[in-house]
């Protein structure tokens, strides 16, 4: 049939074998409305849209249920959210360098996470983001000013 799935699994970068130099790499933007919310979905991917090398999921919820997530002067509207980072590819311990075989450490997270505090700054003008983090990657979050904030850990942007 010739038909080729186009969604995020088929185009997992760290199931092609393929290799694609950091300047063929850019960010697509996702804005969409749901559960009383908004989600932006951001993706690193090839410039021919062919693998997905990460992404990233946050919300801008309008009304804050958990006090952690309240921004800094404590009102309840506009928290944001990251609830999933994930880049792909073989994994790599945190402070191993980057190789061929796998687009972690090369900066994708990072690039991601700047345009989410981007974002959350300058157009859905709050002043923390937090993050849904597992114990095991609050190193990563704290190196880029990351604070433990109850379940999530956070950042004044």
């Amino acid at each position: 049939l010739g038909i080729k799935c186009k969604c995020i699994r088929c185009r997992e970068g760290g199931l092609q074998s393929r290799l694609i130099d950091d300047n063929n790499i850019i960010m697509n933007r996702i804005d969409y409305d749901a559960s009383n919310g908004k989600e932006i979905f951001l993706s690193m991917e090839s410039k021919d849209s062919e693998s997905m090398l990460g992404f990233l999921r946050m919300r801008n919820t309008f009304s804050a249920g958990r006090k952690e997530l309240k921004d800094v002067n404590q009102s309840i509207k506009n928290a944001v959210v990251i609830r999933e980072l994930h880049v792909y590819g073989k994994l790599l311990d945190i402070g191993n360098k980057k190789n061929d075989e796998s687009f972690q450490h090369r900066g994708l997270g990072k690039k991601l996470m700047k345009e989410a505090e981007r974002i959350a700054r300058e157009e859905l003008n709050v002043k923390k983001i937090s993050v849904i983090s597992a114990i095991g990657t609050r190193e990563y979050y704290k190196k880029m000013g990351y604070f433990i904030n109850g379940p999530y850990v956070s950042k004044l942007v």
